[in-house]
């Protein structure tokens, strides 16, 4: 079969100049993801989530962040591929190998490096090449266990020796690896280029052994050859099969094994032409099989001269979750080198059309390089793409089962013509961490040495930031106060904010930073202090909904505002709130403002959330220097205290509760913070730091308080709480660290001097059960540990919060940050550690949950560094961390009919907790449960069987149903030695069939005897036969559904007496016991009936793929594809596909048809020969499911001119509106708006007469919000 892709661009030159300016003007926009968020799910990792793409204040240096190893000498182009070895000497852990094709006068070297828990970066075996000019490792491949002897094996082409006839060496593993190559193949002839491509193809033809395939583009005068070797016990020289180009198309530049594409348990493979047709280029991918044909069964092509379509490619790697790997095909020429790389979903019958584009931001060769694998740990094949023009850039597209285009991270090479991302390749799991590894070749660093960079998943340890904040103002110690500010503007992601005090002669200025799916470094709104001197931004925080119109608010403090008091300016301090919404700008809505002597009112701010229950939020201001006047008249200077003001539909700045409790120097209100609601009444409560306050024997050890809240708000204390030592300022710092523990009461967390402590809510709080953080534990030797800590969120996706803590002094300023996941029974060991990016950047001076900035349903982290920022020593910054740890929950994949059986038997695929890890056994074993679906929605789970955790990524277990051709609802949860930790998928239904239906009846013959006609027939095999079916018609064609059968039987003769004369023709189909027809015998002397052998058919989503096959056709036009819905009457035509006519030999069909209501449906096929006669196959039936959730897809194209198309899902009936909406917010139009039953739906938007630019448009439905963004353009 061969299909052809030609979706090329069309577009006049005017128009391609114009979409690449909106794609340069976009570009930094786009890719400022994290690396590792998930489509689907949360997911993992620490070291591989870089930094964001330069510009607006990004962080660059991400390339650094990784294992680097870096060639032997100037001009050895080490890197320039790179790819995993497989294991090659038979430790258990998987080795990679780097080409330098211009070692030594370009003779050439390659080099392999073992995996390990702990790598070097000495090469650990050196194959070396054979004179100049050989390029020896300008192509690399792991080969797979060619010999069958245990150890994988690896190729490397050497292209020009032998007068550029070339010559490939293939390397045998072993436990004592060497480098003296086993077998050499060499070219046929000069400029043959013979090894201009190798790779590893799996096991095409399933002989149990892995095979090899080897390119020589320039074979035969240019036309090219690719030639594929079998791998077994003694292998030759000779090519098994060989395949040929056309005229002039260079067949065989590149060549990949790129899995089993239509899962027909033969390895598939993918040859590129990219030279072909002017540059355009071409990818042929030829199904494996035994014995594997020279016809190509699928053709893409490239959509424009010079644009080098299959440059590179790259497959095995299900991206969408349908169970068929998938193939990416780079393009770097697209628009003059803007880039583009093209998805194409495997299948049945893969075709030739595009899935998924991805463009290039700029003209930086982006798809130069192209590889597929799993960089976050969720189950999908996540794609990533190579930049290579200049400083080069690598981007990361996170798969799943609705992937879209945009950038979900971003890693950028080193400074200087590095030629960074050159190659890539799926290191896969190189220190049995469960998670697979990233390799990115740069040849250009260090004048063309060249460095390779070895990005490691890992669900826990160091991590670096998706973001580098630095202020465009050029203020100093920025980052001296972050926090998350909650959803200001509405748009249903967290904002951040990123102050300091010190901005402009102590102005101050507070950044805003709204949250999104591409999110960018520019703030969105800047507020800032009245004058000099007024530190504004001293504090920061969201304040909750405090006026109830459903925006998140914001409060500031300026501690050092001056007013007129006693006849003196003074240091009074002030506190605003800045009311979110669509137009928030830098005014404030409420200003309070202290009243004494320099009390410094502000210097700690927060939300104290709904403390009295009546559905606003209150906010709490603490003055650490205020002077307290007690009932004697005495004058206690800075007492301090805090202010409780009371949300309301219009707030005022008048306050409603104060509280000092303090004595001299006591400093009560230096640090504030909400609780939550600590003991579980209703109501939110507050913290309040005396990080002076002196105990019972009057000594200075620090305090903290617990105040309740209520329905009447009161000040005085609930719960006391002292400091454990002389001067250990207890209480530096309070927060709120949410459920830590899951029991449902809030926790919260004490910061002091080098502690932190942290307490369990309850009923009533159990002081004395309380975890400490001690820095003297890791022997880190320097104070001020605990003094900034927060709560975290839920990081890592265990339902448990977590908290985050900075240690801004470490190692000389540096700093660190840590974070500790919590737990039903949490330890004080850092789970993760974010490290400095610059030295002396005093990192952790402050951090804060930043919220869930980018919807992936983890919370994130922003972390200030009021030091050195790389530009300024004092410049200061923020980094943002997006969440970062592996799904602890496990994900069901499928739940499939196990194929070729009489039923009874599903196949239950999942994908592992991420705490399923080596050397941990947080999880012990997986329970696998059936429910009956229930229309009620009450489940009742039948536990089938325990799997045991071994640290397998993917799992699958074999289930028994309760009977055939029903639905059951399947789970699994990770479960763990605490009765109180378990983690429970994905609810996914499935069913078995009897999917075997009786083949066709053979061997059918009539004759006439006696006045009786006597049929007969070989027997049937099937053990579940029912019988045969027997129909007599006075026309060659009977639709054997409408037609009543004259005869069931179980023998192999009937005989009937002929009643009247003529012509008549006899049919039969065999029956099994579950109701599954075989196809249709005639027993007619004339030309050779159309005998199907198969018609079956399968669900995706919305989509039914119907798959059919003859054994033999006779004068056959068409099929015509009918369908109707179970209980319904009418057929209707839903396509057709053209018959191959007269044949004696098997043809196979294909058919895709989409239903955007869920339902039975049953399909037939309507047999159409060439007379006009016309017959019927027998009726399958298929179950469109409901979709599970809301979802709303990327519209496509985009961008687009003048329409394009928004497809979404209604997993219930339910009232939908969707909407557009410019970027300020105001709606453009109403693109449907009604009721619509469970299925799948599509929109068509018109943008005639709407200006260029980005829009929004959102999705309100049951209950749902989701916005997605996009592009027009003129």
């Amino acid at each position: 079969m061969k299909t052809l892709l030609t979706n090329g661009f069309q577009h006049n030159r005017n128009l391609l100049f114009i979409l690449i300016c909106v794609l340069l003007l976009t570009c930094q926009l786009l890719p400022q993801q994290n690396l590792f968020s998930s489509k689907d799910s949360p997911d993992p990792f620490s070291e591989l989530t870089s930094g964001a793409v330069p510009g607006n204040g990004g962080y660059e240096p991400a390339a650094s962040s990784a294992q680097a190893f870096i060639g032997t000498k100037n001009l050895e182009r080490f890197g320039c591929v790179v790819a995993s070895a497989g294991d090659v000497n038979g430790d258990g852990f998987l080795d990679f190998i780097v080409g330098a094709s211009g070692n030594t006068n370009s003779t050439g070297v390659a080099y392999v490096f073992y995996g390990g828990l702990v790598m070097n970066t000495v090469p650990d075996v050196i194959l070396l090449g054979e004179t100049v000019n050989n390029y020896f490792g300008a192509s690399i491949a792991g080969a797979g266990d060619i010999n069958g002897d245990g150890y994988d094996d690896v190729l490397v082409g050497a292209y020009g020796a032998g007068g550029n006839s070339g010559k490939v060496s293939l390397f045998y593993g072993g436990s004592m690896m060497d480098n003296a190559a086993d077998l050499y193949f060499n070219g046929e002839g000069v400029n043959n280029f013979f090894g201009t491509s190798v790779a590893g193809a799996g096991d095409i033809n399933a002989d149990g052994f892995d095979d090899f395939i080897i390119g020589a583009n320039g074979a035969n005068s240019g036309n090219g050859r690719v030639y594929v070797y079998y791998g077994g016990l003694n292998i030759s020289g000779t090519a098994d099969l060989v395949l040929n180009g056309t005229a002039g198309s260079y067949f065989g530049s590149t060549v990949e094994g790129v899995g089993d594409v239509d899962n027909d348990g033969f390895a598939d493979i993918a040859v590129g032409e990219w030279p072909w047709s002017g540059n355009t280029g071409r990818v042929l991918i030829y199904f494996g099989g035994s014995p594997m044909n020279a016809t190509y069964d699928s053709e893409m092509q490239g959509p424009e001269p010079g644009a080098k379509f299959g440059k590179s490619i790259a497959g095995g790697r299900d991206v969408n979750g349908d169970g068929y790997v998938d193939v990416a095909i780079g393009s770097w020429g697209v628009l003059s080198g803007v880039g583009r790389v093209n998805l194409y979903y495997g299948g049945w019958a893969m075709d030739g059309n595009s899935d998924r584009e991805f463009y290039g931001h700029s003209i930086s060769d982006f798809g130069y390089s192209v590889a597929l694998g799993d960089v976050n740990g969720d189950g999908f094949g996540d794609l990533i793409v190579g930049a290579s023009k200049g400083r080069g850039q690598v981007f990361i597209y996170h798969g799943g089962r609705n992937m879209d285009a945009i950038v979900d991270g971003a890693i950028v090479g080193e400074e200087g013509e590095t030629f960074f991302g050159t190659s890539v390749a799926n290191a896969r799991d190189m220190n049995n961490d469960g998670y697979e590894d990233l390799l990115v070749g740069a040849f250009g660093f260090s004048v063309y040495r060249g460095k390779v960079y070895l990005y490691r998943n890992t669900p826990s340890g160091s991590d670096v930031p998706d973001y580098y904040l630095r202020s465009a103002t050029g203020a100093q110690w920025w980052g001296s106060v972050v926090a998350s500010a909650g959803d200001v503007n509405g748009d249903g992601y967290n904002d951040i904010l990123v102050g300091s005090m010190s901005y402009n002669s102590n102005r101050g200025a507070v950044n805003l930073y709204f949250g999104g799916a591409a999110f960018d470094t520019i703030p969105d709104v800047t507020f800032t202090g009245e004058y000099g001197g007024n530190y504004f931004g001293r504090s920061v925080a969201g304040a909750g909904d405090v006026n109830g119109d459903g925006y998140a608010d914001i409060i500031v403090g300026a501690p050092r505002y001056q007013a007129w008091v006693n006849g003196q300016y003074t240091y009074v301090g002030r506190t605003y709130i800045f009311y979110g919404g669509l137009g928030l700008d830098g005014t404030p809505d409420v200003i309070m403002q202290g009243t004494t002597v320099n009390e410094n009112f502000g210097w700690s701010v927060s939300s104290a959330g709904d403390m009295d229950g009546d559905g606003y939020s209150e906010v709490i201001v603490g003055a650490p220097n205020y002077v307290y006047i007690n009932y004697s008249s005495d004058t206690i200077p800075n007492a301090g205290r805090i202010t409780i003001y009371r949300g309301g539909a219009v707030m005022d700045s008048i306050e409603d509760n104060s509280m000092t409790h303090g004595g001299a120097d006591y400093y009560v209100g230096h640090s504030v913070a909400a609780a939550g609601d600590v003991n579980g009444d209703g109501y939110s409560d507050v913290l309040v730091g005396s990080f002076r306050y002196k105990n019972e024997a009057d000594v200075v050890v620090g305090a903290v308080w617990l105040i309740y809240g209520g329905r009447i708000i009161t000040t005085w204390p609930d719960l006391y709480l002292y400091g454990p030592e002389y001067n250990s300022q207890f209480g530096l710092s309070v927060c709120s660290a949410g459920d830590v523990n899951g029991d449902g009461f809030s926790d919260f967390v004490v910061g002091s001097y080098r502690k932190g402590y942290l307490y369990l809510g309850g009923a009533i709080v159990d002081t004395s059960k309380r975890v400490i953080f001690d820095q003297m534990l890791y022997n880190m030797g320097n104070f001020y540990y605990g003094t900034n800590i927060a709560g975290a969120g839920d990081v890592n996706g265990d339902g448990f919060s977590d908290i985050v803590y900075g240690w801004p002094v470490e190692n000389s300023g540096n700093g660190r940050t840590f974070v500790l996941y919590g737990g039903a029974s949490m330890d004080y060991t850092p789970d993760l550690i974010f490290n400095a990016v610059y030295s002396a950047s005093y990192s952790g001076s402050s951090v804060a949950c930043a919220g869930d900035i980018n919807n992936d349903g983890l919370s994130d982290i922003v972390v200030g560094a009021r030091g050195n920022n790389g530009i300024s020593v004092n410049g200061g910054g923020a980094m943002i961390y997006l969440s970062s740890a592996a799904s602890v929950y496990p994900r069901i994949v499928s739940v499939k009919d196990v194929p070729g059986d009489q039923g009874g038997k599903v196949n239950i695929t999942f994908f592992k907790s991420g705490y399923d890890l080596p050397g941990s056994n947080k999880v012990t074993f997986y329970r696998v449960e059936r429910s009956v679906a229930s229309s009620t929605g009450a489940l009742a789970w039948n536990l089938l069987e325990t799997v045991t955790a071994v640290n397998n990524l993917y799992y699958c277990y074999e289930a028994a149903t309760q009977s055939d051709s029903s639905s059951f609802i399947y789970r699994v949860t990770a479960v763990t030695n605490n009765n109180r930790e378990s983690w429970s998928s994905n609810l996914v239904t499935g069913m078995s069939y009897d999917n075997l239906a009786p083949a066709s009846v053979r061997l059918f013959r009539g004759y006439l005897e006696s006045g009786r006609v006597v049929l007969h027939w070989k027997e049937n095999t099937e053990e579940d036969l029912f019988g045969y079916v027997i129909y007599r018609g006075n026309s060659s064609h009977i639709d054997p559904d409408t037609t009543t059968p004259i005869a069931v039987v179980n023998d192999t003769t009937f005989s009937e007496e002929v009643s009247q004369s003529g012509a008549w023709y006899y049919f039969i189909r065999a029956r099994d016991i579950h109701g599954n027809y075989g196809p249709l015998s005639s027993a007619s002397d004339g030309p050779l009936p159309v005998e199907l052998i198969s018609f079956t058919a399968k669900s995706k989503g919305n989509e039914v793929q119907l798959k059919w096959k003859t054994a033999t056709e006779s004068n056959l036009y068409c099929f015509e594809v009918e369908k109707k819905i179970v209980g319904g009457n009418d057929w209707l035509r839903s396509g057709e596909v053209p018959a191959c006519g007269t044949s004696n030999s098997e043809k196979n069909y294909f058919f895709r048809d989409v239903n955007r209501i869920t339902g039975d449906y049953e399909y037939r096929l309507k047999l159409i020969y060439s007379d006009g006669a016309s017959a019927f196959s027998n009726v399958i039936g298929v179950t469109i499911d409901s979709p599970q959730d809301f979802q709303l897809g990327q519209n496509y194209p985009n961008p687009f001119n003048p329409s394009t198309t928004i497809e979404y899902q209604v997993p219930v009936k339910s009232m939908i509106n969707l909407r557009v909406f410019d970027i300020t917010g105001n709606k453009i139009m109403t693109v449907f708006e009604g009721e619509k039953e469970a299925g799948y739906y599509k929109e068509m938007i018109d943008g005639t007469g709407l200006a260029s630019g980005v829009y929004l448009y959102r999705l309100h439905a049951g209950g749902i919000v989701i916005t997605k963004k996009l592009m027009i353009v003129r």
